[in-house]
């Protein structure tokens, strides 16, 4: 029986509602080729393969209903997101600025290209988008003023990033995501008390929000509170349980009770989400780490593989950049060794501690930060920017500018403090700037087995731009060769000017290396530094709820269990940087 136009028409309408997208884009398909003139036809083709995870064929048939009807708006916005989807994000740009021109609110447009943006790490063009479809923007001011205060608070214009979100929550009181973004401003920001202010009123009015209860679950953790966030996020999940994040987060801190149903749940929310964007990549890592934890490590290899792969296609990684870097910071560095002198009087003492990521940092700055005298600051970009104002002015070295860069990139909480500690563990491309430039710098240096950081680094899912290289085991392995090529290089210069301390030494025996920190840092020794899991200090790391559980050896030689999974990594390590590995 022949169908009609309008009969297809309801019947892919239907097969969309439904989630049938294969069906639905058979049958687009095949109604396209019935009705070679219809864009409508060719635009749910589109839709439905895109819903199936086709999207490069999607593309062409976004870019047919183009072509048949050219001045469609919905149609022109659809062929810009189906560019961004493929990758062709130039392209996605110079359609959406070609067409901004016509339109009378472009805010649609302006949404695409700031999506774009943020995808290829452009926060500068975010704000831009931004900022020129709030102008006009009707239909995606809320969506406009998130993605710009996000955009703010990369760059860490944190009074800007406020700003955008507190103007949401003026313009629709208690609005959950942009309570959720501000909560976590706060708690980046090290002001905790304002992240409960913030959620009191929006929590008592709305107390079975999903976004609320997830941002109250972060304040929990943050806090060292594991057992009420492991409630809220229970509670968020049994409320809304096709919602990503509880279960994620739940993931990380699931009792082996916990865990099967978790595993149930994620493994049926797959099925809900197209394969390889963000959502699905999220749940293929949540589902890695149930199953690693349940030492089902060949299912957690499958999982952790496929979340990474999707999250590397996604968010692009250049290595070559780091070569460039590499070699521009030896330029910029003066040779060592450096002049040590005491740090500046009315400013804090600054404790750095550098290490690749999931080295042991966090262990480190919380058993500085036990001493009455540390103040924790986690993970600052302080040093980061003082090296790019020294770059960016050229000519020689400035200790001066450096220094003065520095103190005025700290938070406003370490102002008064008698020594911070700074514990971002890429400093260490930094070490000899640092040592030449601030004053008083004491740098401890954590090292760890690279395989055994590497395992972490892939077990985990990072959000900053620098950490893209965590998603391909083998920039995995450059990243760790580059590490230990700038460690060689300032431990030859700087020999003796900052300390080097092994992981496994470390938690062997952290009395004696917590000593000798204190003695390093100029501090005196205090009992509570052999006990950071007591500390109470504030923590926004991805060792968040590790750190939590005291010191001890368990993740020492990890390593073996995912040993197969990991050579990727391991033939890329180079043999003649490591010569203590058995590679």
């Amino acid at each position: 029986m022949t169908q009609t136009l309008q009969q297809i028409s309801e019947k892919l309408t239907a097969q969309l509602q439904a989630g049938q997208f294969s069906a639905a884009a058979k049958l687009a398909k095949r109604a396209v080729k019935k009705f070679p003139r219809e864009a409508h036809f060719a635009t749910i083709a589109g839709t439905a393969l895109a819903s199936a995870d086709q999207g490069r064929e999607a593309f062409q048939y976004f870019l047919k209903a183009v072509k048949l009807e050219p001045n469609h708006e919905e149609y022109q916005n659809n062929l810009v997101h189906a560019y961004i989807v493929v990758g062709r994000h130039d392209k996605a740009e110079a359609l959406a600025n070609q067409l901004l021109a016509r339109r009378k609110d472009p805010s649609k447009l302006c949404h695409l290209l700031a999506f774009s943006a943020e995808l290829t790490a452009q926060p500068d063009k975010v704000i831009a988008a931004a900022t020129r479809g709030l102008d006009t923007a009707r239909e995606y001011r809320a969506n406009l003023l998130v993605m710009r205060g996000d955009a703010y608070a990369i760059q860490e214009n944190h009074d800007l990033a406020e700003a955008d979100y507190q103007t949401l929550l003026n313009e629709v009181p208690n609005h959950p995501i942009a309570t959720e973004k501000l909560t976590q401003l706060y708690l980046d920001t090290f002001r905790s008390d304002l992240a409960r202010q913030t959620l009191a009123a929006p929590l008592k009015a709305n107390p079975d929000d999903t976004h609320l209860l997830i941002a109250q679950a972060d304040v929990y953790l943050a806090l060292g509170q594991v057992d009420e966030a492991k409630i809220t996020l229970t509670r968020s999940h049994q409320l809304a349980p096709d919602t990503i994040a509880p279960l994620t987060k739940l993931a990380g801190i699931a009792t082996p009770d916990e865990r099967p149903s978790l595993i149930l749940d994620a493994e049926k929310m797959l099925t809900m989400h197209a394969k390889g964007t963000d959502s699905w990549c999220r749940l293929c890592m949540a589902l890695g780490n149930l199953y690693f934890a349940e030492k089902d490590h060949k299912a957690a290899g499958k999982y952790l593989a496929k979340a990474k792969a999707g999250l590397a296609y996604l968010f692009v990684h250049h290595p070559e950049n780091e070569a460039r870097a590499f070699e521009d910071t030896l330029q910029v560095t003066p040779a060592g060794p450096a002049v040590l002198t005491s740090a500046l009087a009315g400013r804090p003492r600054p404790l750095f501690v550098v290490g690749q990521p999931r080295s042991g940092t966090t262990l480190t700055e919380m058993i500085l930060s036990a001493h009455p005298d540390v103040t924790s600051c986690g993970e600052l970009s302080a040093v980061p920017r003082a090296y790019r104002k020294i770059q960016d002015q050229g000519g020689a070295f400035d200790p001066a500018l450096f220094a003065e860069t520095f103190y005025k990139s700290l938070p406003a909480h370490a102002a008064n403090a008698s020594a911070i500690v700074d514990k971002m563990p890429a400093n260490y491309r930094y070490i000899g700037a640092m040592l030449h430039g601030i004053p008083g710098a004491k740098i401890i240096h954590i090292e760890r087995d690279p395989r055994e950081v590497a395992l972490s680094m892939w077990r985990q899912h990072f959000k900053s731009e620098w950490m893209r290289f965590t998603n391909d085991l083998r920039h995995i392995a450059l990243q760790a060769n580059l590490y230990r090529r700038y460690m060689n290089h300032w431990a030859s210069e700087f020999e003796g000017q900052f300390l080097t301390i092994h992981y496994q030494d470390l938690v062997s025996d952290v009395e004696k290396y917590s000593k000798d920190m204190a003695a390093f840092c100029d501090l005196d020794w205090v009992p509570e530094m052999m006990a950071p899991q007591k500390n109470r200090a504030q923590v926004r790391t991805a060792s968040v709820t590790q750190v939590r559980q005291g010191v001890h050896k368990k993740s020492v030689g990890g390593w073996r269990v995912m040993e197969e999974q990991l050579q990727p990594f391991i033939r890329n390590l180079d043999k003649s940087l490591w010569p203590e590995l058995d590679l």
